[in-house]
């Protein structure tokens, strides 16, 4: 007989809520960089990979979390416990799941629980000795599909998998995930079920290697440590997962986590010849093909992230130059460009050689047709002639002129003791503490902080609450206390608008 289960959480994931200093992290999508950085095409090609496809007729999703023990919740005594993931029915267009198990999985399949709704993900459940399992899609356009095969045999040993986690790991290299070379740090906590204690050692890593169209994971050559270091074989769409798995003599059963994000190769992007029409988009790398599909340009907007269409993109020079056509909508001052590729995508680049510093997308200043006290201020400042504009970068720091104008700062003398910093955290509550400085004298401008999951989609942070810790006349210095949810990995960038008068 068919069961139905409600889904649940048995356990609490610790992953660490990691907040880099906002010194290195301010620029993310505050400016592009200043022309002439690089030659188009210079840095020859990227790599040429094939970007993986779903095979027609399946779906692939599903993924053992982790199978081990945990007590019976009336009695004494434990019993095996599997927890298995996957994408939402309602992801596919679809009512609801069966999941379904067999002995050797290639027939005899049986049905065993089925979503409650259709945004369950997971299943934990008692699969007694274990065996193989699969999902069973009913309604919508894929109705009748089943999933990719998992197996799973239970744990005779009374220890449960009681904490785990993953994240970016930038110490280990110096570079910031999504781009190849970034590094990947897992852990596993194991508590023993007979007494509660926890246990130190009896678990190995592997890392695999998981194909998202498939669901076929490969055990990656040479990399059973804590952290992995990403290269060009994780390009192309790949999922990455760390299992911890028990020795069987001091731990049973294992666990998995799953990295954050496809592994990508960066290339570097600027802007030139910036009008409400278009603009010359420069790459580092040249690319095979660059079609209006493959970039995304938006904005935030009082309904939400507003996408700007793009009509064409023609090449220009070598496959790296492209003029790009968009009719940028009234109002709209600045918007992020990106690229969709599960390759490579397109990024800022700041400082040169070991401080370089890799941030993805393009943030874009569209003029408006007027003048501001900017131009004045730019005078003022006694800027190069060639890097007068709002996203040229000038001084010590390379910092964007329209930022420095936002912060009440001199760009040709900055230091970075004026940049914002994180001053306090608190992931219990869900706050922290920024201090920055701003501009006072220049009310053309605005600067605000942004938060994101993935540095792809932002979202503007919402303030709580402000303190003036320094007034100095034209600028103050501002503790600013933000709200914002603790996940895996969080990012704070602040972001520079002009409004230019009419």
């Amino acid at each position: 007989m068919k069961r139905t289960a409600h889904p649940r959480e048995r356990r609490i994931a610790l992953l660490s809520t990691r907040l880099p200093s906002i010194a290195a992290l301010c620029w993310c999508g505050l400016l592009t960089t200043a022309p002439g950085q690089f030659a188009p095409g210079e840095g020859g090609w990227v790599p040429e990979i094939a970007e993986l496809s779903e095979p027609p007729g399946m779906i692939t999703s599903l993924w053992v979390k982790q199978i081990d023990r945990e007590p019976y919740h009336f009695i004494s005594g434990t019993e095996a416990i599997l927890d298995l993931g996957f994408s939402t029915p309602s992801s596919y267009g679809a009512s609801s799941f069966d999941l379904q198990q067999s002995a050797d999985g290639t027939g005899g399949w049986t049905a065993l629980y089925s979503t409650v709704s259709a945004e369950q993900d997971n299943f934990s459940f008692n699969p007694g000795s274990g065996g193989h399992f699969r999902l069973l899609v009913h309604g919508g356009p894929r109705d009748g599909q089943v999933s990719n095969v998992v197996q799973a045999q239970s744990s005779l040993l009374d220890t449960q998998f009681s904490g785990w986690g993953i994240g970016t790991d930038f110490g280990a290299t110096g570079i910031m995930a999504p781009w190849v070379g970034h590094a990947q740090t897992a852990y596993f906590n194991v508590r023993d079920l007979s007494d509660g204690s926890d246990i130190y050692d009896g678990v190995s890593f592997q890392w695999y290697r998981v194909d998202p169209t498939t669901g076929d994971a490969t055990a990656i050559s040479g990399a059973a440590d804590a952290t992995y270091v990403t290269t060009l074989d994780d390009v192309g769409g790949y999922e990455l997962i760390c299992r911890g798995t028990g020795n069987g003599v001091t731990v049973g059963g294992f666990a998995q986590v799953k990295a954050f994000g496809p592994v990508v190769a960066f290339n570097r992007a600027e802007v030139s010849d910036v009008d409400r029409g278009g603009f010359t988009l420069s790459l580092h790398k040249s690319v095979p093909s660059l079609a209006p599909g493959d970039l995304k340009l938006s904005y935030w907007g009082d309904s939400g992230e507003l996408e700007i269409p793009i009509s064409s993109v023609t090449a220009v020079s070598d496959n790296a130059v492209f003029q790009v056509v968009a009719e940028v909508p009234d109002g709209v001052t600045g918007a992020n460009l990106g690229n969709l590729s599960s390759v490579w995508r397109l990024g800022m680049q700041f400082g040169e050689g070991e401080w370089a510093h890799q941030m993805e997308g393009l943030w874009i200043e569209f003029p408006t047709g007027g003048t501001s006290d900017f131009t004045s201020w730019t005078s003022a400042m006694g800027l190069p002639v060639d890097r007068c504009g709002a996203n040229d970068c000038n001084g010590p720091l390379w910092i964007s002129n329209l930022v420095a104008y936002a912060m009440g700062i001199d760009p040709m003398t900055a230091t970075s003791g004026q940049l914002p910093q994180v001053s306090g955290l608190n992931a219990v509550a869900g706050s922290m503490h920024v201090i920055y400085r701003r501009a006072k004298n220049h009310p053309d401008a605005t600067l605000a902080p942004r938060i994101s999951p993935d540095l792809v989609d932002w979202s503007p942070a919402d303030v709580i609450s402000e303190t003036i810790l320094e007034d100095g006349g034209d600028w103050e210095v501002v503790d600013a206390t933000i709200s914002f949810t603790p996940g895996p990995v969080g990012f704070l960038d602040f972001a520079a608008v002009l409004q230019e008068s009419p």
